[in-house]
C-alpha cells in the first residue's frame, strides 16, 4: 500500500508494526472509542490493498516490540510514519496525554530519529489538526484543539 501523502510503500510488516505502535498509544491512557474506530480504519483500508493482513482483533492482541519496529522499519520515512501516526492518534480523543506523549518519545528515541524530530512531528500534526478544524468552522472545537496545543 502506498501511503499518498509521502509516497511511501506500506508492506504487511510495516503496517502490522504501525497499528501495534498505534495501539499501544491508545492502551496508555485508556483506549477511547474514537481512537479505536479510527486504529481500525485505517486498518481495513491497509487490509483491502496488502494480502495476507490478519484480522484487527488478531493482530491488536499482540504486543508492540519496539526492537521489531525498528528492524521493520527501515528508512527514515517509514520510522517518521510510525511516529506522525501515534501522534495523530493520540490527539484522536481531543487531547494527546502526557502518558501518550512520554511513550511516543520513547518510541522516537528507541527508532533513532533525529533530535528534534518528535517536536517538529507534533507541531505538524497539531497544525494539520488546527487547519481541519478550522475548515469545519467549529469555533469551539478550535478552541479545544488550539488550547491543547499550547499546553505542550
Amino acid at each position: 500500500m502506498q501511503d499518498s501523502s509521502n509516497t511511501v510503500e506500506l508492506g504487511l510488516d510495516h503496517i502490522q508494526a504501525i497499528v501495534r505502535g498505534m495501539h499501544a498509544v491508545a492502551k496508555t491512557d485508556g483506549v477511547h472509542q474514537v481512537e479505536l474506530v479510527l486504529l481500525r480504519e485505517f486498518y481495513e483500508n491497509c487490509r483491502q490493498e496488502v494480502a495476507g493482513l490478519s484480522h484487527f482483533e488478531d493482530l491488536i492482541s499482540g504486543e508492540f516490540d519496539l526492537a521489531h519496529a525498528k528492524d521493520v522499519l527501515t528508512t527514515p520515512e517509514l520510522k517518521e510514519m510510525l511516529i506522525r501516526s501515534c501522534v495523530f492518534l493520540g490527539y484522536a480523543d481531543g487531547l494527546y496525554s502526557e502518558a501518550e506523549r512520554a511513550l511516543v518519545a520513547r518510541f522516537a528515541t528507541g527508532l533513532g530519529l533525529a533530535e528534534g524530530a518528535l517536536h517538529e512531528i507534533e507541531n505538524q500534526v497539531g497544525g494539520e489538526l488546527v487547519q481541519s478544524v478550522a475548515r469545519i468552522k467549529n469555533v469551539d472545537a478550535l478552541k479545544a484543539v488550539v488550547s491543547s496545543l499550547s499546553d505542550k
